[in-house]
């Protein structure tokens, strides 16, 4: 399989845990509460599709400290990926323009110069992106609690109890009744109807029809299905396009699944507790068996849940709470001093080895004796 294959294949054997674990606990909720996961040790939050699939993997796995290590950090540290653990792909992209006649990049365009060319000018360039992937693990994942008892207890501390679930959101209560333009808006007007039992996108008009949030027993239910709703509505032409208007039943349910997945990660940013749409969980079986069918499917839609997210927490002014400084907390911890001290001789050790030519398995390329030519 190529790299991409690979991913695709580790995201669906993911998505199809998490649905079976709901298929079996309709309650039980697609996110972790409160965690917002960060990669390293210096706090930096993920985004996108990178901070959803964590997410996933920690509500599925029982993960309460959102921290994840790439294998190089976890052995500076001086820890061990306990037995049988699985990584998650954390995905990177690299976005550039290269010139069509030299087929080198330039640092200096970018998307922003490109609008300003012409036409004729705009020939000279192509865009191009390049993806590469990390395995991750959760700092569950390693043996760092037995190693670093007192540091573990800290993490524990900081993570382990989510805060007070949301019962009030006014950001979302706020926009009820306003016309695009006006402060606290959404994208489309949002309209409230006595007599509607749930939140309702009607792309034709493009606005959202609620219900009054009084006739809810749980509010956190009102917001997490009027969230839904504003997802589908990002899909719209003019938006992000997701053709809404299809038909099929395949596209609908994919169209669905979208929203779940950007709504929970919306919800979680506003400390909201939600589980699935009860009447989306119908189409868990459909779901499971499209993407052991085609792998690729769910990476589509993992991203396109990305950017609904985004368009929505963008325009509502929401903002990932920084992480925690794992690299501080560390500091001074002899143990970890070590372990750093004795990675960063090894790396040495390794680059230096490979500029003499002494790497096992290596060999000079030698010229051929014929015609002159270099194999």
């Amino acid at each position: 399989m190529t790299p991409s294959e690979k991913i695709a294949q580790r995201y669906a054997e993911i998505f199809v845990s998490v649905f079976d674990r709901i298929s079996g606990d309709p309650t039980s909720p697609m996110l972790v509460q409160g965690a917002y996961p960060q990669g390293g040790v210096n706090g930096v939050a993920f985004r996108g599709g990178n901070a959803l699939l964590t997410s996933l993997v920690a509500a599925d796995r029982g993960f309460g400290i959102p921290v994840w290590l790439t294998r190089s950090k976890i052995t500076e540290l001086g820890l061990l990926i306990r037995k049988g653990e699985r990584n998650t792909p954390i995905v990177h992209y690299d976005v550039y323009y290269e010139d069509v006649n030299t087929k080198k990049r330039d640092p200096q365009m970018d998307d922003a110069r490109y609008r300003t060319l012409s036409d004729e000018e705009r020939k000279q360039w192509v865009k191009r992106c390049y993806m590469t992937s990390f395995p991750e693990f959760n700092i569950a994942q390693t043996n760092f609690s037995e190693i670093y008892p007192e540091q573990w207890e800290e993490l524990v501390n900081q993570f382990g109890s989510p805060e007070k679930v949301t019962a009030e959101c006014r950001d979302l209560d706020r926009m009820i009744g306003l016309q695009p333009g006006e402060d606290g808006a959404w994208l489309c007007p949002v309209k409230e109807e006595s007599d509607r039992k749930r939140p309702l996108y009607r792309e034709p008009y493009d606005d959202i029809l609620v219900g009054p949030k009084s006739a809810y027993a749980d509010e956190s239910r009102f917001y997490a299905d009027l969230v839904h709703e504003m997802a589908h509505s990002t899909g719209s032409e003019g938006r992000i396009d997701r053709n809404l208007s299809s038909g099929k039943l395949t596209e609908r349910a994919m169209e669905e699944l979208i929203a779940e997945l950007s709504g929970a990660t919306v919800c979680t940013m506003l400390g909201i507790q939600t589980g699935i749409q009860e009447h989306n969980l119908g189409f868990l079986k459909g779901w499971s068996g499209a993407i052991s069918e085609d792998p690729t499917e769910i990476y589509k839609a993992v991203n396109e849940a990305a950017k609904a997210a985004e368009m929505i927490s963008g325009t509502l002014g929401l903002q990932q709470r920084k992480g925690f400084n794992l690299e501080r907390l560390m500091d001074g911890v002899e143990a970890a001093q070590k372990a750093r001290s004795e990675a960063q001789e090894r790396r040495e050790k390794r680059s230096q080895n490979m500029q003499k030519g002494h790497r096992k398995g290596f060999r000079p390329v030698k010229a051929a004796k014929s015609g002159g030519r270099h194999i």
